[in-house]
C-alpha cells in the first residue's frame, strides 16, 4: 500500500520512513511544511475534557497510571489558566513559591511541581533545515516532495488541503509521521512534561489524519529514545546535529554526528536532566541512510545563534555518490 511521509529532514521523520518502508509499504510522497513563523508557536493546549479523559480511562501503551502524574497534569492545565488571567505581578511571585516548595518536598512531590514549572514556561526548540536541503533529500530518495510554506496557525487547513490534492491511491496506506514515544520511566519533570505533551500531540494527529480520511502511522512508537539513537548508528543513518538549545546540550555538538559517544552523552542527560534523548532539546538533518541513493555532502556551514538557540546553518550542500569521499 502507498503511504505518504510527513517530512520535516530530521531524524525521527527519516526513521519513521525506514521502518515503515521494512513494513512493506511504498512512498509515494513527502509533504514537507515550512513554518514562516515557527518561534511564535505554542503546543497545543490541554484541553479540560482532554485531561479528564486521562484521568478516567487510559488510552495509552506507554502511559503510566499513577495518581502523581495525573496530579500534575491537573496542575499544570491550572497554572496555565491561571497565567492567562493574571498579571506579571501574581504570576512572578507564584513562580517563586513553586521553586520553594520544590527544594523542600520529597522527590515524589518534587517531580510535580518540577512538572508544573517547566509547563509554565516553555519554548519550542526549531526545526532549521533549508527547504533546499530537504528537497535535495528528496532527490537522494527519488521520491516526489510537496513543500508548502504556511504559519503555525494554518497548519491544519494547509495540512488538509494539501492531502485532499493527492490521487487517494497514493495515500491509501496512510500518513506517516516521525512521532517519538515518551521515556518509558517518569522520573523526572521533564520527562513528565513531555509525556503529556506527546499525549495531545498523539491525539491532534490522529484526529487531523482521520479529518482526510487517512491512517496515521506512528512507527516509533513501540520504541524507547534510546534505541531510536542506536538504531539509527547500526543500520547505517548519517545524521548531523543541526540545532541545541544550549541550556541543555553543549554546544560542542553541533554539526557532530550522532554516534555512540552522542548517544551515551545524551544518556547522561536524560538521567541526570530528564532531556528526552530523542530529541527534546535538539533537532538533526539526515545526510545518509539506507533509503538515499546518492548521500548528501555539507561544503559550507557556519554556526549561529538565533532566539537562544544555537543553530549549524548550511549554506551550500551537493548530492554525491555513496561512495564519494565517504
Amino acid at each position: 500500500m502507498r503511504v505518504a511521509v510527513n517530512w520535516s529532514g530530521g531524524k525521527d521523520c527519516c526513521l519513521s520512513c525506514y521502518e515503515a518502508v521494512s513494513q512493506g509499504y511504498e512512498v509515494s510522497t513527502l509533504l514537507n511544511f515550512v513554518f514562516t513563523d515557527f518561534a511564535s508557536g505554542r503546543p497545543a493546549p490541554f484541553k479540560f475534557s482532554r485531561v479528564l479523559k486521562y484521568m478516567i480511562k487510559d488510552q495509552s501503551s506507554q502511559s503510566v497510571q499513577n495518581t502523581p502524574f495525573k496530579i500534575s497534569m491537573l496542575s499544570s492545565l491550572a497554572l496555565r489558566e491561571v497565567a492567562k488571567r493574571t498579571p506579571n505581578q501574581v504570576t512572578s511571585p507564584l513562580k517563586y513559591v513553586l521553586r520553594k516548595v520544590g527544594s523542600h518536598t520529597p522527590q515524589q512531590v518534587f517531580t510535580i511541581v518540577g512538572a508544573v514549572r517547566i509547563n509554565a514556561s516553555r519554548r519550542i526548540v526549531p526545526h532549521e533545515v533549508q527547504p533546499e536541503l530537504v528537497a535535495m533529500q528528496a532527490q537522494a530518495m527519488g521520491i516526489p516532495i510537496i513543500q508548502s510554506f504556511l504559519t503555525w496557525m494554518s497548519f491544519e487547513d494547509q495540512f488538509k488541503a494539501t492531502v485532499s490534492k493527492l490521487d487517494p491511491k497514493d495515500v491509501e496506506g496512510g500518513i506517516v509521521w516521525g512521532m517519538i514515544p515518551p521515556d518509558p520511566l517518569l522520573d523526572h519533570p521533564r520527562k513528565m512534561k513531555k509525556h503529556m505533551n506527546l499525549q495531545v500531540q498523539y491525539d491532534w494527529i490522529n484526529k487531523i489524519s482521520a479529518s482526510v480520511g487517512v491512517k496515521a502511522i506512528m512507527p516509533l512508537i513501540g520504541k524507547t529514545g534510546d534505541q531510536i539513537l542506536c538504531e539509527l548508528v547500526e543500520k547505517g543513518f548519517e545524521v548531523l546535529v543541526l540545532v541545541v538549545n544550549p541550556d541543555f546540550v553543549g554546544e560542542e555538538w553541533l554539526g557532530h554526528k550522532i554516534d555512540k559517544d552522542f548517544i551515551n552523552y545524551m544518556r547522561r542527560l536524560n538521567r541526570e536532566e530528564g532531556i528526552h534523548m530523542a530529541g527534546d532539546e535538539f533537532h538533526s538533518f539526515v545526510t545518509d541512510c539506507p533509503l538515499f541513493k546518492k548521500r548528501i555532502e555539507v561544503l559550507k556551514s557556519k554556526k549561529v545563534s538565533k532566539d537562544g538557540y544555537s543553530i549549524l546553518d548550511v549554506s551550500k550542500a551537493k548530492l554525491v555518490a555513496k561512495d564519494e569521499n565517504a
